[in-house]
């Protein structure tokens, strides 16, 4: 076939659009018939290492009262809401959910408490790995390959394993994953698994309009036998024609909702997955973020803004989806690279640490804290806290979530082990109504 300049730059175009393209046109028609297509995982990506300490506060821990004594110790006695903790036996009070005596939460988070006192949500403590890395790059990889520092670096995620394991010949057409905000932190990255990145919805649908040329036909895929570049432009031309249309099926008039959204970027992000999830998008996975959390000064107002913005955002979440019917299909879990020292410094910051807690949401949560809290009496060498819970557990929550069978999800969790050897076993966290 002759392929033109023009046709070049809109299928590279498409090719820039999204992060989409698997391998090969039929992986991606022939998705997932194994996972539960009634269920959908959400991850929120905390940017830059999340303080833990400031989110679930151990308030009444000596250790951490000396070592937070100037800046950031929270207090429930505290005037400013930016420096207040709630205690576990005010969040709970009328429930029979934890009272967590010396934890609570900042007081930033407290549009959550409806989704807590309903026994939505679920902390878990000291989540990390042995022989943590604190560089922000390597972190993040090692979160999203879901392997650790002393293992081989991967260029796949743990979810993408898990997804591309399910795949089987024959099965409805899918998307696989929406990554809002940020393409490159993608933890479903594998080859033959359909992942479109963007800002937001309408952003997609224009874009892939304008770019779109006549679809290829069968002749024209032919006469680029042995032409693997005019093939892999063929390729991302008829995929991404395909999401479009089924991006325009599910939110091109984009659902709408009685429960207001913040005007903000997470806000915004909340909003677009809503309207995905609620439009009927076929889509298993999104991937939400907001930055800001390496805060080495001045933590005190910053961290409280964030705990602020994911509060009113996973607020409106949940109200919408409840609205719909659909917070019962969904389980949102919270990463970060790294949490932070459990020294404040001398800028009224905190440096990069090791484990931290972090939270799943959903319908279908149990609630309440799980996992040892980690001792901030006896840290590592450097004055981290050693993890109490490794993160592969909360990756193996998602693939039981998500219906990942247990053979499939051991190896995705332990892609270094060659059969007949038998791959580690993660325990996931017994958080969730499967």
């Amino acid at each position: 076939m002759h392929l033109t300049r023009r046709h070049v730059l809109q299928s590279a175009a498409l090719g820039a659009l999204s992060a989409l393209l698997p391998q090969s046109l039929s992986a991606f028609e022939d998705f997932l018939s194994i996972v539960r297509n009634d269920r959908i995982l959400i991850l929120l990506e905390l940017e830059g290492g999340n303080d833990a300490l400031n989110m679930l506060v151990p308030y009444t821990d000596t250790t951490y009262k000396e070592k937070r004594a100037k800046y950031l110790q929270l207090s429930p006695t505290s005037s400013d809401w930016r420096s207040q903790v709630i205690p576990f036996s005010t969040w709970s009070s009328g429930t029979k959910l934890t009272t967590a005596a010396g934890f609570g939460v900042h007081a930033g988070l407290d549009l959550l408490k409806p989704a807590w006192k309903a026994g939505h949500m679920a902390f878990v403590h000291g989540v990390g790995y042995a022989n943590p890395n604190l560089s922000h790059f390597r972190g993040i990889d090692i979160w999203n390959s879901g392997a650790d520092d002393n293992q081989p670096v991967l260029g796949s995620g743990w979810l993408g394993r898990m997804f591309a394991k399910e795949t089987v010949s024959g099965s409805q057409a899918n998307t696989a994953a929406v990554i809002f905000r940020r393409e490159n932190n993608n933890p479903a990255r594998s080859p033959g698994i359909a992942t479109i990145s963007m800002s937001k919805p309408s952003d997609f649908l224009g874009r892939s309009t304008a770019a779109q040329i006549p679809l290829p036909t069968a002749d024209q895929f032919a006469a680029a036998s042995g032409k693997p570049v005019v093939q892999h432009l063929l390729t991302i031309q008829q995929a991404a024609a395909a999401a479009h249309d089924t991006f325009q099926s599910a939110v091109g008039t984009p659902v709408t909702f009685a429960s207001a959204f913040p005007d903000n970027d997470l806000g915004n992000q909340a909003k677009y997955v809503a309207q995905c999830i609620a439009g009927g998008l076929p889509c298993s996975f999104y991937k939400m973020s907001i930055g800001g959390f390496d805060n080495h000064a001045n933590q005190l107002d910053k961290h409280a803004d964030l705990m602020s913005q994911v509060a009113a955002a996973l607020s409106a979440l949940r109200a919408a989806l409840i609205e719909k019917g659909k917070w019962n299909n969904v389980l949102l879990m919270s990463y970060s690279e790294f949490g932070r020292r459990i020294a404040e410094n001398s800028s009224a910051g905190t440096d990069h640490g090791t484990a931290a807690a972090h939270f799943f949401m959903g319908g279908k949560v149990i609630g309440g804290i799980y996992g040892t809290p980690p001792n901030l009496a006896a840290p590592d060498s450097r004055g981290n806290l050693l993890a109490s819970t490794d993160f592969r557990q909360l990756y193996a929550t998602c693939g039981n979530w998500l219906g990942i069978s247990a053979n499939n999800l051991a190896s995705a969790l332990d892609p270094f082990t060659v059969a007949p050897a038998k791959p580690k076993v993660y325990a996931p966290i017994a958080c969730v109504n499967w």
